[in-house]
């Protein structure tokens, strides 16, 4: 009977969150409401709220839900190379970033990546903090290896152009829909030399 409690809490929230995912895309978070999100995944809206609290609690944890195996898969990344190598070069350090979201999120990642970019700093900038904050202290400390004379906060300026790069990157919906000519590993690569020039561009 628990078992079976359980499976219907977890099928509930799964739902509202695939729901809001979807309908944050396509309508993004001031167009959203949490009506329309528990409409769609068939729940009440005492659920959602149950749940998440608020609209702003389900937008995060949309959020959390998409990019912490991005970043797990970050770090672990890193933890191998700097394993295998006790001075990577700059180039591994930006592939070990980039790649996990440019090569290897799927659709669903990528769409709510590139909304994202066009939601309230108010909105995202808390949820970059939490979510970002000690993946950014663990690249830098690796890129300290790299430029041992440059300061952290340079290295942090640097490194937010890498990820502004990144977002616009994701943020032309053509890269992950299949529009044009360019394939993602290509469009990858591009996005890879430009990071790392213009990283070494500040020397």
């Amino acid at each position: 009977m628990h078992t079976e409690n359980a499976d219907r809490t977890d099928s509930a929230r799964t739902r509202i969150l695939d729901s809001a995912e979807r309908i944050f895309v396509s309508k993004g978070f001031s167009g959203a409401s949490l009506r329309a999100i528990t409409s769609d995944a068939n729940v009440n809206l005492a659920a959602a709220h149950y749940y998440f609290e608020s609209k702003q609690g389900l937008f995060s944890a949309v959020f959390h839900r998409r990019i912490e195996p991005i970043n797990e898969q970050r770090l672990t990344n890193l933890e191998r190379l700097l394993n295998a190598t006790g001075k990577p070069d700059l180039r591994q350090i930006l592939a070990a970033f980039l790649r996990p979201v440019l090569l290897h999120s799927n659709q669903g990642t990528l769409e709510f990546m590139a909304q994202l970019t066009a939601e309230p700093e108010e909105l995202i900038q808390p949820l970059i903090a939490r979510g970002f904050g000690h993946l950014i202290t663990r690249f830098t400390v690796a890129l300290k290896l790299v430029f041992p004379e440059t300061s952290e906060l340079d290295l942090n300026i640097r490194f937010s152009f890498v990820v502004g790069a990144m977002l616009q990157t994701i943020f032309n919906r053509s890269f992950f829909m299949g529009i044009g000519d360019v394939s993602k590993e290509v469009m990858y690569q591009k996005l890879l030399d430009f990071c790392v020039a213009g990283f070494l561009n500040n020397e």
